[in-house]
């Protein structure tokens, strides 16, 4: 479900336009207290997808990690045969690149989020990716028989680590999920966030693409396995009806 106010939000007109309905005339009118006819709902042939566009490029220092407040600057609406082609198709129209190697890091912090992406990592082994990892995520991808090559913490001072891997330009995409305060002792969690907010940080200045949800990473990497940059086709919005 999304919201959809009254008002001029940009739910409103992307509703309409996905739809194909003026919502704004119906709303205008059920205001003055005309008769308004339910919308039907028929069944479309097609996706459309809203993606959120951020600017933390220009937000030096900002750690792109999502909270309650609003963080975007703008939204890329798209339209698909699918949710996978609708959603790859909107994100790379905010400026993400598509993957330009076959190598991905991962930092999965929590066992909610290790648990929620342990299906997109397999899906990544298929497709032929390596899979580097912190030493936590490696250990857990480990017991479920997807291999990955241990990277080392920033903190601990020793190599390979997120920072060589950047500067050799070896990463396709990142996945660095904040880790949440659990039973380990608080100092070992702060440095896990601090870790974790210099790797974010270094992938937005290096323009890296870099998620920080699990469950936006793995409809990333389902829409990759579906379709390369060559498959996504330009239609106009007339086309899909």
């Amino acid at each position: 479900m999304i919201e959809c106010n009254l008002r001029a939000s940009r739910s409103f007109p992307f509703v309409s336009k996905a739809m194909r309905e003026n919502f704004i005339n119906l709303a205008t009118d059920a205001a003055l207290g005309k008769s308004v006819k339910p919308h039907p709902g028929k069944p479309t042939q097609y996706i459309a997808v809203k993606v959120p566009q951020f600017s933390f490029q220009r937000l030096r220092g900002a750690d792109p990690v999502l909270r309650v407040e609003m963080s975007s600057t703008g939204e890329v609406a798209a339209f698909g045969r699918n949710i996978h082609e609708a959603y790859l198709t909107a994100i790379l129209s905010t400026g993400m690149r598509y993957p330009q190697m076959r190598s991905v890091f991962l930092s999965l912090g929590g066992i909610a989020a290790k648990r929620t992406f342990v299906a997109g990592a397999k899906k990544l082994q298929d497709m032929g990716y390596v899979l580097h990892a912190t030493e936590g995520t490696h250990e857990f991808l480990d017991e479920f028989g997807v291999p990955s090559k241990k990277v080392e913490k920033l903190h601990d001072g020793k190599h390979p680590n997120y920072r060589d891997f950047l500067r050799e330009g070896r990463i396709g995409f990142s996945l660095v999920i904040p880790e949440r305060f659990t039973d380990n002792t608080k100092r070992e969690v702060v440095q896990g966030l601090s870790d974790g907010y210099l790797m974010r940080r270094m992938s937005i200045d290096l323009g890296i693409p870099i998620f920080t949800n699990a469950q936006t990473a793995r409809l990333f990497v389902e829409s990759i396995a579906s379709y390369t940059i060559e498959d996504l086709e330009i239609r106009s919005w007339n086309e899909y009806k």
